[in-house]
């Protein structure tokens, strides 16, 4: 009886705390909502501007910013509009220089960041002095802080300040801890108080800066901008007094540099073209003070020359009914369409102007343009948006990527298009749309978590400069279109005509046949003809396509609209010759306009009506009801915190009722056991993620179904599952995303970390009540995956993935090391010849069958992560599981109750460790740290295998190269990359097996050898190019450390030459020439920053799903590590260092650049360096006593 009374009254205070919080927080939103109300009518009652602005809030804080004497205007956190999860707090004030300020007070932070924008892009520059801005940005940093490094000046080690500039503006930031956030403001300050500009050219800034206009060179918008200005300003065409790639900024131009970086600062850097944003943990008064103190002294000197804008006159005008022709390095084919708005020079982003031309071209959902020609295999992606591309001009912009080697039919596209601009003039807004819209947005920024610092910053930045809205609604500016204007839709709209457009066309090379004819794209030892218009019309000319000559354009029509495989040459008037290519004055890219042939124009105006976008190419407008069904609702839950992820089922046994308790142990699911759960570290983010890994248990066949165990079959197949899930709800995704809700599907291989077993990763991001609709979608679609699948999207996805294979890891630099490391090691032939033999033998069936065991066989496991109970968290994984459609038999409940570790056990292994923590104590202060030997943890252990090999997954493994005997060096054949100018190499050494304790030893090494050795070695050898050095773990199981060498000077043989000296000398005795003090104070700054990573919650997050993926599951790892190296003496560090080199293993892999010529590389093939062996893919199937780490019992292999 006393026990049923409990409860009961449990239950009531219950009930009274959850009605207590929904109406606080209902009370709190009508609140926020009624006072927002009030406040827009008083201020639309104002009339507001800024003086009016000044009056009102000068009335309303007089008391709270008298005291500072150049504040002109202040607005304060009370009046901003903000989402109710965030703690931190805001204030505007515009200085007596018009200077605007935003401040922002996280008191979560131990870190100052800072960004000033100054509207002065590299957009104003004198079109005879390309780049001067850029030089002046630099000069002012790196003149004011002489000394310092020049990429990222680091003030004595602990402020990094950065720059960067773009089209319109130049952007300056500051990261600092906070203690010193009033010395660096000064600092900072000074900069744009009193420029230290000098007369002289610094060469190595110089080459700093044309590397980073080349990188700007690349861009689209900024060679087409660069255009529009040389045909248009008419003394830009007849001379060029300096090229990016030869910036001509010196002393011999005759002009003197100096005064033409102050006349360019008096012009451009005034303090009313500036906003300035700072983020700290410092209140918002002593910020206000600090800043109005300091930032108050820059001075507003001329007046900025900005030129009058008249939309009529848009620059771009010249160009309509026009094609630009660029070279690019782009693998897909891309065509962009361009069309100048006459009458609006920029729409501001608060308007939405997007809205319905995303929704009904860009976006991925069923009924767009996209979604038709995606499922055609017509393009790969298209894009829509605004530019504001020349002072002010804008135009309407749609990017296409076409699929590479694949039929590219333009014309039917360009159709689809105007097709959908027809439709949308002939339909009335939708307004319930607009109307739905406004509401998600406004959940979204209601809910919305907190940006990181310089995310903030940015962001609030980013709202002053593109939406027309008052400073206290910068955070909100972005979420909250409620200016839709029918109006401005309905003009852009008039502007969008075949008329009006003008096409830039990428293309990689030109072979000429003859003058007249010529190809596109790539295609190895083939030369095709390609027609011209003037071969597919004839003599069909300008005059002879008009009203009057109605034959003949009819006959036109007929002709285009039976084309199936349109290709780029036949938009040209006419032919595409070389001498119709000329050089850019400022980018110095490559570039030919030709006029649109008339034809072309004239079919897309006569093929059209208001019927043919829904009816051609089934554009139809979204589904009002998913929108509607997208409330976000959403309590924040008091969860106890917790530091670490449990196991789902110990969380559910800590804190569910005794009913819950039953209900676990009756499931018939048992799945809880490899779920891990984590309440969100930040009470007030309702958000909530879910990682679930599905992966194959591996055997030979389950009944009548058998599936492929070969490693590169199953590669492919996962690729080819993960395409096609994502393309399957590229639909509900279109409306998910509007309540902040995403997943995203990613193939899980071995390839990546060998412990883990083939299978595929969905993740969840959002709100539980979307995430519990969407998670049984996810789990249908599996269910019903061969529906889906067919011949068609089949064979694309295989030729996806060989272009990822065979493209991605060669054209990133930074990520070719490590593919040729993984081949090697692997004993991978990852030949383009080898992936698609082995591509070719993946059948629609293997795939069909894999799904089909993934589904009703797979192993699930992973992690729920933020504001979600474990009760709650219990049915996701029950509603995904059941929805699958499979139920856990009778031995694997067993299994998991016997794999269940209960806490008593848990406590007498905590006491244990304990006790063995305090005898390792005693030892070492009794003895001292003799020498590091750790035990390896079971999943890395070494088997040996006489015969390893690659191809199947029962004897899939990584060769153990610590385990050989032999001492000897292994240099991989070297390859070339076509998209990259030096020559580099990496010598990745071998040091000793991974564990958490080795692998902070790690760290400490490779911060004491960069910190003191690197520049020294750079010095003796005169070598002045990149070198860097860096820790990795490999595949898991080996700690490697990877010393890399690039430069254009240096030839691959001296680059391995200093590989060696820095190895022989540096690593093995220069390493221990460190003294006590390098070693403490090295020391220091590793548990430092090992510490800060701690405290960051996406490192920590990242570190937790890495340790679910790995199977290691030791996620207080980094707490671990703090407390052993505290504990790591002087000798002992030395004592480590000095046993690793004996064992330790040398692999050497090499890039040609693109400069080298084809005899000079055949002739360095035959290079080897003196004392290693050459060796190639499969080397080590050979060798006798070969010992591999074997996943076996991770792939649970029968």
């Amino acid at each position: 009886m006393f026990l049923f009374v409990l409860k009961a009254v449990y239950i009531c205070l219950f009930l009274l705390f959850e009605l207590f919080y929904s109406c606080k927080y209902s009370v709190y939103s009508s609140g926020l909502l009624l006072y927002e109300n009030s406040y827009i009518k008083l201020r639309n009652n104002l009339n507001y501007t800024n003086e009016t602005s000044y009056l009102y809030e000068k009335v309303n804080n007089e008391s709270s910013y008298s005291e500072f004497e150049n504040v002109m205007e202040m607005i304060d956190d009370e009046l901003f509009e903000k989402p109710i999860t965030t703690k931190r707090k805001y204030r505007f004030v515009r200085l007596n220089n018009d200077l605007k300020v935003f401040m922002v007070q996280d008191k979560d932070t131990t870190l100052s960041f800072g960004s000033l924008i100054v509207m002065a892009g590299f957009e104003f520059e004198p079109h005879n002095l390309p780049g001067l801005s850029r030089f002046l940005q630099y000069s002012i940093i790196l003149n004011s802080f002489k000394g310092y490094s020049k990429e990222d000046v680091i003030i004595n080690n602990t402020v990094n300040i950065s720059t960067k500039t773009e089209r319109e503006k130049v952007r300056y930031n500051f990261l600092v801890s906070s203690e010193k956030t009033e010395e660096t403001l000064r600092l900072f300050s000074g900069i744009f108080v009193n420029p230290n500009i000098v007369n002289e050219v610094d060469d190595e800034l110089v080459a700093l800066l044309n590397t980073e206009m080349d990188d700007t060179a690349n861009s689209d918008l900024i060679r087409l901008v660069e255009v529009i200005k040389e045909l248009s300003i008419k003394e830009s065409i007849h001379h060029s007094d300096s090229n990016i790639n030869n910036l001509n900024i010196t002393s011999d131009l005759g002009y003197n540099l100096r005064e033409k970086m102050l006349e360019y600062f008096r012009m451009h850097y005034n303090a009313r073209n500036m906003t300035f944003v700072l983020l700290s943990n410092i209140s918002l008064d002593e910020q206000t003070r600090m800043i109005e103190k300091l930032f108050s002294r820059i001075e507003n000197h001329l007046e900025s020359n900005y030129y009058h804008i008249d939309p009529t006159k848009n620059p771009l005008l010249s160009l309509i009914q026009k094609n630009v022709i660029f070279y690019s390095n782009d693998e897909l084919p891309k065509l962009k369409i361009l069309f100048p708005l006459r009458q609006y020079v920029s729409p501001y982003k608060s308007s939405n102007p997007e809205l319905f031309f995303n929704s009904f071209i860009s976006s991925k959902r069923k009924g767009s343009l996209y979604y038709f020609l995606s499922n055609k295999e017509l393009v790969a992606d298209i894009k829509v948006g605004f530019i504001n591309y020349l002072r002010g001009y804008s135009a309407l912009y749609i990017e296409i990527v076409f699929f590479k080697d694949y039929k590219i039919n333009i014309l039917k596209v360009l159709r689809g298009i105007f097709s959908v601009f027809e439709m949308m003039r002939n339909t009335d807004v939708d307004f319930e749309l607009i109307e739905l819209t406004k509401k998600l947005d406004y959940d979204r920024f209601k809910y919305k978590e907190d940006y990181y610092s310089f995310d903030e910053c940015f962001s609030i930045q980013n709202s002053v400069e593109s939406y027309n809205c008052a400073p206290e609604k910068v955070l909100s500016a972005q979420f909250k279109h409620s200016d839709f204007n029918v109006e401005l839709q309905k003009n852009i709209l008039s502007d969008l005509t075949p008329e009006n457009m003008l096409l830039i066309l990428h293309i990689q090379s030109i072979s000429y046949m003859n003058n007249n004819y010529f190809f596109l794209r790539k295609k190895p030892n083939i030369y095709i003809n390609k027609p011209t218009i003037s071969d597919v019309f004839g003599d069909c000319g300008e005059s002879e396509i008009t009203e009057n000559n109605s034959t003949k354009s009819v006959a036109c029509n007929n002709i285009l609209s039976d084309l199936d495989n349109f290709d780029y040459n036949l938009l040209f008037y006419q032919s595409l010759l070389k001498e119709d290519f000329t050089s850019s004055n400022s980018t110095g890219a490559l570039y030919a306009i030709k006029t649109i042939h008339p034809c072309i124009i004239n079919f897309l105006k006569k093929m059209l009506n208001s019927t043919t976008a829904f009816t051609d190419f089934e554009v139809s407008k979204p589904d009002l009801k998913l929108f509607s069904n997208l409330k976000i609702f959403s309590s924040l839950h008091k969860i106890e915190p917790q530091n670490v992820p449990i196991r789902l089922s110990e969380a559910i046994m800590k804190s569910g009722s005794e009913q819950d308790i039953k209900f676990l142990s009756e499931d018939i699911v048992k799945d809880y056991q490899r779920f891990f759960y984590l309440p969100s570290h930040f009470q007030t983010n309702p958000r909530t993620n879910v990682l679930i890994y599905l992966k194959l248990p591996f055997k030979k066949s389950f009944g009548n179904v058998i599936i492929p165990l070969h490693t590169k079959k199953l590669d492919i197949i996962f690729f080819i599952i993960v395409f096609i899930l994502t393309k399957l709800l590229d639909d509900i995704n279109f409306y998910l995303e509007g309540s902040l809700t995403y997943v995203s599907f990613n193939k899980v291989s071995p390839f990546e970390t060998p412990s883990t077993a083939f299978g595929i990763s969905i993740e969840i991001s959002g709100y539980v009540n979307h995430i519990i609709s969407y998670i049984s979608i996810i789990a249908q679609k599996l269910v019903n995956f061969t529906d889906y699948i067919n011949n068609s999207n089949f064979k694309l996805a295989k030729r996806i993935y060989f272009n990822k294979r065979k493209n991605d890891p060669r054209n990133k630099f930074s990520d070719q090391f490590s593919y040729m490391e993984r081949n090697f090691l692997f004993n991978q032939d990852a030949s383009d010849a080898s992936i698609m033999r082995v591509m070719n033998e993946v059948t629609l069936e293997d795939v069909v069958n894999v799904s089909n065991v993934l589904v009703y066989y797979g192993r699930m496991e992973g992690w729920i992560f933020g504001n979600v109970t474990p009760v709650k968290s219990r049915e996701l994984i029950l509603i995904f599981t059941i929805n699958l459609g499979r139920y856990q038999v009778k031995n694997d409940r067993k299994k998991d109750k016997n794999s269940s570790t209960s806490p008593p056990v848990n406590l007498v292994s905590n006491f244990i460790k304990s006790v063995k923590s305090i005898i390792k104590s005693l030892f070492n202060n009794l003895f001292g740290d003799i020498c590091f030997n750790f035990n390896i943890p079971t999943h890395l252990s070494s088997n040996i295998q006489k015969r390893t090999t690659s191809n199947s997954v029962s004897e899939f493994g990584v060769v153990d190269l610590l385990s050989l005997e032999e001492n000897n060096f292994y240099y991989h054949e070297v390859s070339r990359n076509p998209n990259v100018a030096d020559n580099s190499v990496m010598l990745s050494i071998v040091v000793d097996y991974y564990t958490k304790e080795t692998d902070i030893l790690a760290d400490l090494f490779v911060f004491i050898m960069s910190r003191y050795y690197l520049e020294e070695f750079k010095s003796i050898y005169n070598y002045n190019d990149f070198i860097s050095i860096e820790k990795r773990i490999l595949f898991d199981r080996m700690l490697t450390i990877r010393v890399k060498f690039e430069s254009p000077n240096y030839e691959i043989q001296s680059l391995v030459n200093f590989a060696n000296e820095f190895f022989n000398i540096w690593f093995n005795s220069k390493i221990l020439s460190f003294t006590d003090l390098m070693f403490q104070d090295s020391k220091k700054v590793v548990l430092k920053n090992l510490s800060e990573e701690i405290s960051d919650i996406s490192i920590m997050l990242r570190d937790f799903k890495s340790e679910i993926y790995s199977k290691r599951y030791d996620f207080d790892k980094k707490h671990t590590q703090i407390e052993f190296l505290s504990d790591v003496s002087y000798s002992g560090f030395r004592r480590w260092c000095k046993k690793l080199w004996p064992n330790s293993k040398k692999m050497l892999f090499g890039i040609y650049s693109q400069k080298i010529s084809e005899g000079g590389y055949n002739e360095l093939q035959k290079y080897v360096p003196e004392g290693y062996i050459k060796v190639k893919t499969g080397y080590f199937l050979n060798q006798n006593n070969i010992k591999s780490f074997n996943p076996t019992t991770a792939y649970n292999v029968d």
